[in-house]
């Protein structure tokens, strides 16, 4: 199972330290986002939690609050997405 977090505010990076002492997250993978304008930070959790309890983490670590109301609204059904990739300009940029 697995948490994604979008930080579009640089700020929340010195958030890291508090998540990995989450007693439910196993693994930290923190990445530029496409765009180069915050993070994406892919979390590999222990064990398998609820839906509410993964928008509960994401809302405690301020994911991108669009990005979390959009998930809870228009897709109840299908995992939260966090692009790889983004097209800015007709240039394709990549997470790095």
């Amino acid at each position: 199972m697995k948490l994604n977090l979008d930080w579009d505010n640089i700020s929340h990076i010195k958030r890291i330290g508090e998540l990995s002492k989450e007693p439910v997250v196993k693994k930290i993978n923190v990445v530029m986002s496409p765009s180069f304008n915050g993070f994406h930070v892919r979390c590999n959790l222990k064990s398998k939690l609820s839906r509410l309890d993964i928008f509960r983490l994401r809302y405690k670590y301020n994911d991108d609050r669009r990005r979390l109301l959009r998930d809870i609204l228009f897709r109840p059904f299908t995992p939260d997405i966090l692009h790889k990739a983004k097209v800015i300009n007709g240039i394709k940029c990549s997470e790095k």
